[in-house]
């Protein structure tokens, strides 16, 4: 599973920027995660795979969330922003905007997603995208990785 998530309009500081890429240099160090590169200007690319062991959860920054069931369906879903979250964001003249962007593998069954765009020509091209253009945009989707 790729994910690619796309920033705001606004370039962050150059303090942020380092932050960010400090940040996913950290979160690349979990075991369910293959890689998290910091691409500049708020863009991530997330490398993870199957071995999401079942029952647990992982949060990559606060802004994805990953836990698997005892079934073995995986959710993927974007962090809440709480009402405090949301003021001072407000505040600071900040909305949270961007795209989403998940790649699966062929072996992966899409139970449930509420992307705005899905791959194109039975699946083979294209990714499942969001487009995030205000703090309580939430994507979600459900999968199964085949046994």
């Amino acid at each position: 599973m790729v994910m690619q998530m796309v920033g705001t309009k606004q370039l962050p500081s150059v303090k942020d920027d380092a932050a960010m890429k400090r940040e996913a240099e950290k979160v690349s160090k979990n075991p369910e995660v293959k890689t998290m590169t910091y691409l500049g200007n708020a863009r991530f690319n997330l490398e993870s795979d199957a071995g999401h062991k079942a029952g647990s959860m992982t949060n990559l920054m606060g802004m994805i969330l990953v836990s698997t069931d005892k079934s073995g369906v995986m959710t993927i879903a974007s962090g809440r922003l709480n009402d405090k979250d949301k003021a001072q964001l407000k505040d600071l003249g900040l909305t949270v905007t961007g795209k989403l962007e998940v790649a699966l593998p062929r072996n992966v069954e899409v139970i449930s997603s509420n992307a705005t765009s899905s791959p194109k020509f039975f699946g083979l091209v294209g990714t499942y995208s969001w487009k995030i253009g205000s703090n309580d945009d939430a994507p979600m989707m459900k999968i199964r990785f085949a046994r």
